[in-house]
């Protein structure tokens, strides 16, 4: 694979919110975080990352409704077959930019925020090295975002799973 490295700049990170809303009829309704998708695009590697709850209180999921209750009530499960389609999907990186659309309702995929990342020179002639590093600047990234999530009332039980991987970007 022959590269080209005079264009190659800061890696891009998104990062989207996954929330669930429990009474559509009402701006008061219970809220409740899930989790955190994000993506990173650098050299010619995207990748995908996902932190999530592994499951909800017992509260959370009563709060939910009948229809959603047995999918939602472990949101890592749930959301792991989103990460799966978006990863999957020939335009990966428009799938995921479109999540807030396609997920408007009770499922809210909420962009909060984009940034640059630099990265290190040695990666740049090396994309089995930056694919590496692509993958741990993601975990941290998501970590971050997922720890911010819950804002200063973190739930009472605590879990969470992670999900990450890189392929050549599209």
């Amino acid at each position: 694979m022959t590269m080209i490295t005079a264009a190659f700049g800061p890696a891009k990170v998104r990062t989207q919110n996954i929330l669930y809303r429990c009474d559509l009829s009402s701006d008061k309704g219970i809220i409740i975080p899930l989790g955190v998708l994000s993506d990173i695009t650098t050299g010619g590697i995207w990748g995908l990352g996902l932190v999530a709850r592994k499951s909800l209180t017992e509260a959370e999921t009563n709060a939910v409704g009948r229809l959603m209750r047995d999918e939602v009530k472990l949101p890592f499960k749930f959301l792991s077959a989103i990460f799966e389609e978006i990863f999957d999907a020939r335009a990966a990186s428009k799938a995921f930019e479109d999540l807030p659309r396609k997920h408007s309702h009770s499922l809210l995929f909420a962009s909060i925020e984009e940034a640059s990342i630099e990265v290190p020179k040695p990666l740049v002639t090396n994309n089995e090295a930056r694919e590496l590093w692509a993958k741990d600047a993601l975990s941290s990234h998501c970590n971050t975002a997922f720890w911010t999530l819950f804002g200063d009332h973190l739930p009472d039980a605590i879990d969470k799973g992670i999900k990450e991987d890189t392929r050549e970007a599209a």
